[in-house]
């Protein structure tokens, strides 16, 4: 991959005041964080909040599994409140940019959506590794699988499959 490497320039980083923090920092306060997402208004219809724990799960979970789930939809829901003010930016730079400019801006922003949607991706699939191994601690989603949220019937699925693996080794 091409490699550039750049200063901000004065100009921006005044613009941009958070250039200048280091990107694994201190989070924001809840204050300051509400304050921001609540400025820019959602697209309607799309949902901002993680999905839910999976039932099954949540009943065999102990205290540390319960602890990491909730870390991981906490870091899902900050994550998501980031696609707020994404896409109203996006929004607004339609109208204004300049024929010539518009592929190249949104592609962009939709790599950054793209990344954004990564993280989500990835923690909802740390939360589905945990389902699992709060029923057995060798189980996890195969490697191959590409989701994002899994259902009900396809973690009981998963489950029911592994254990029968597990049954047919251990009786071997």
């Amino acid at each position: 991959r091409p490699r550039y490497d750049w200063q901000p320039s004065p100009q921006l980083c005044e613009l941009v005041p958070t250039l200048e923090q280091h990107v694994f920092g201190v989070p924001l306060n809840e204050e300051d964080r509400k304050a921001i997402v609540d400025r820019y208004p959602p697209i309607a219809g799309l949902v901002y909040s993680p999905p839910a724990t999976l039932p099954e799960a949540d009943r065999r979970f102990k205290p540390g599994h319960r602890h990491e789930d909730a870390s991981l939809r906490a870091m899902q829901y900050a994550t998501s409140a980031i696609l707020r003010p994404l896409d109203v930016l996006a929004h607004s730079l339609l109208p204004l940019l300049h024929p010539d400019q518009v592929g190249r801006i949104f592609a962009i922003l939709n790599d950054i959506r793209a990344l954004v949607l990564n993280v989500g991706g990835v923690a909802n699939k740390a939360c589905n590794n945990l389902a699992l191994r709060a029923v057995n601690p060798s189980f996890q989603i195969p490697a191959s699988d590409k989701i994002f949220t899994m259902a009900p019937e396809q973690f009981k699925d998963t489950i029911s499959s592994h254990t029968a693996m597990h049954k047919v080794l251990k009786d071997a």
